[in-house]
Parts: C-alpha cells; sequence; structure tokens
C-alpha cells in the first residue's frame, strides 16, 4: 500500500534567455539565502541549485565567480545571469526562445539539500 504524500516545495522553474524565475511555491527555500550555486547532472538530467549563507560565501572557500544572486519578493524568485543560461542549453542541448520561456517542474531535494529542476519535463511557453 503507497500513500498519497504532497512534494514539499514543489513548483515551477521557468528558463528564459538571461534569467531563471521560480513560482511563489518555491520561496521557502530561497527566503533566507545570501547567494546560491549552480550545479548540473547530465546523468540526472538535473539543474541543482544550492543556498550560500553570507559566513560561507566571504570565507574564501567558495570561488566568489561560481555564487549568484537571487532576488526575492512576495510572488517569485529569480537569479539573472545570461551566463548561466547560455552554460546550461550547452549542458543540455537547448535553446530558449527569443520570445517566451521554458517551464520546468521543480522541487526541493531533500537528499542534497537544494532544489532541483528536472531537465526532461520542459515545456515551451
Amino acid at each position: 500500500m503507497e500513500f498519497f504524500e504532497e512534494l514539499k516545495m514543489s513548483g515551477n522553474a521557468n528558463l528564459y534567455k538571461s534569467y531563471i524565475t521560480f513560482n511563489k511555491t518555491l520561496l521557502p527555500f530561497l527566503n533566507d539565502c545570501y547567494r546560491v550555486r549552480i550545479a548540473s547532472s547530465k546523468d540526472d538530467n538535473k539543474i541543482y541549485i544550492f543556498k550560500v549563507d553570507k559566513d560561507l560565501a566571504e570565507s574564501g572557500e567558495i570561488n566568489p565567480e561560481s555564487l549568484l544572486k537571487v532576488t526575492v519578493t512576495k510572488t517569485y524568485a529569480r537569479i539573472c545571469n545570461s551566463s548561466l543560461i547560455r552554460f546550461l542549453e550547452r549542458q543540455f542541448n537547448f535553446d530558449t526562445p527569443e520570445k517566451g520561456f521554458i517551464r520546468y517542474d521543480a522541487n526541493f531535494d531533500e537528499e542534497k539539500d537544494a532544489l532541483s529542476i528536472d531537465m526532461k519535463s520542459g515545456v515551451l511557453k
């Protein structure tokens, strides 16, 4: 017997030409972070977003060029970086449209303590 359990912090990540936007349901993960680091896994077909607090960001343990700012509002969060989008396009062999975006499923991965974006779930909008 298997019981239904709603995924914690599941929602959407929208990839545009120069930024990624996360919908409101994913905000609890991003609300208190100072910066994020992005990792991609071609084996899993996923992108992982890891939170970085200010102390770790300023400790010198992480290359500052790999840390990205997150803008969080009441209804969405956004990571603006066109170089990141170009990197992801090369990694996963896709093109973001000039107008519109690609919507992907995203959720919190408890094992990795990160948001994950399922790159197999993309829908052109």
